[in-house]
C-alpha cells in the first residue's frame, strides 16, 4: 500500500517548511543504512532507497498486531493496600 499524495505532500513539502522555511522534496532518500558498514555519508545517500519507513515496516506492525489480538487479556494485579491519593485521612 503507497502512501497517499496527500501524505506524501505533507511529509516533503508541508512539515519541513515549517521547521526549516523551504522544502527540498526528494533532496534525500527516505531509506538509509545507519549500520556500521563502513560507508561514508555520501556512500550511504548514494544507495538508499525511496520506500518510506512506515511503508518498510507495515507488514511487521500488521503481523504484530493481529498476534496481539489473538492473545488472552490480561489485567494487572490489583492491591487493596495501595492509598487513594485523592482522599485525605480525617
Amino acid at each position: 500500500m503507497q502512501q497517499s499524495p496527500i501524505a506524501r505532500h505533507v511529509s516533503d513539502v508541508v512539515i519541513p517548511t515549517l521547521v526549516k522555511g523551504m522544502a527540498l522534496p526528494d533532496s534525500l532518500p527516505a531509506e538509509v543504512d545507519l549500520g556500521d558498514s563502513g560507508e561514508n555519508s555520501a556512500e550511504r545517500l548514494a544507495r538508499g532507497g525511496k520506500i518510506r519507513a512506515h511503508d518498510r515496516m507495515r507488514a511487521t506492525s500488521m503481523r504484530a498486531h493481529f498476534e496481539a489480538m489473538e492473545q488472552e487479556v490480561q489485567w494487572p494485579p490489583l492491591t487493596s493496600d495501595l492509598e487513594d491519593p485523592g482522599v485525605e485521612d480525617s
